[in-house]
């Protein structure tokens, strides 16, 4: 063999090793990497009028809340933060609470959310958001739906559709909502957002203490 075909053969293997290299390498690396999946929290939330969306009728929890409204710089509404009051609490801030119902809910792509549902409260009140709402989870623990507000008849519109999936494949209700709230349980009169809201000042704040965290109250 000459030694323009020895360099040659020489440089072939040599490029050939590193390939092998590398893949070796890449398969070790690969093999390395956890297996276990990254936990994604479930947002609590309603559906765009576009997509389609349907309720577990057996996942459910009721509480007693109070709402915070975010907005925008510009004063624009963003969303709606929900903050669970703890039991011991409830008759010092009935003037300031509501119930709601929230539900298991996955889309038409099998994205999973909490849907938030505002009912009737303690003493009765309620109006046509709550009502036509009360309509449209009915109707969406039954068949797959698609919602829209009205806001000028202050009300939902529901549509009803006919879709061919699977049988839904239902999460862990409990540990979403668990991990949802956890951050957001009103569990003293110094609490941050009574004071964002104006409900009590800084003078005015007492420590009440509550052994129940929102963990409890769901187990």
């Amino acid at each position: 063999m000459s030694k323009s075909n020895e360099n040659i053969s020489s440089t072939t293997d040599l490029k050939t090793n590193t390939e092998r290299s590398v893949l070796d390498t890449c398969s070790i690396d690969l093999d390395k990497l956890p297996s276990k999946q990254t936990k994604v929290a479930i947002a609590i939330g309603k559906q765009s009028s576009s997509v389609a969306f349907k309720l577990d009728p057996t996942q459910q929890k009721t509480f007693v809340y109070i709402v915070e409204k975010i907005e925008s710089d510009a004063g624009e509404f963003v969303r709606e933060d929900y903050f669970i009051v703890v039991t011991s609490l409830h008759v010092e801030l009935e003037k300031h609470t509501k119930l709601i119902t929230f539900h298991a809910g996955m889309t038409q792509y099998d994205q999973a959310f909490i849907y938030p549902e505002k009912i009737p409260n303690i003493d009765g009140y309620t109006d046509s958001w709550i009502a036509s709402g009360g309509q449209l989870v009915k109707k969406a623990e039954k068949d797959w739906v698609r919602a829209k507000a009205n806001f000028n008849k202050k009300e939902y519109e529901v549509t009803c559709l006919n879709l061919q999936k699977r049988p839904v494949k239902w999460f862990d209700f409990n540990a979403a909502l668990n991990e949802a709230l956890k951050s957001n349980i009103i569990d003293s009169m110094d609490h941050p957002v009574l004071k964002r809201l104006g409900i009590v000042k800084d003078d005015q704040a007492e420590e009440h203490f509550e052994e129940d965290t929102l963990e409890d109250i769901l187990s």
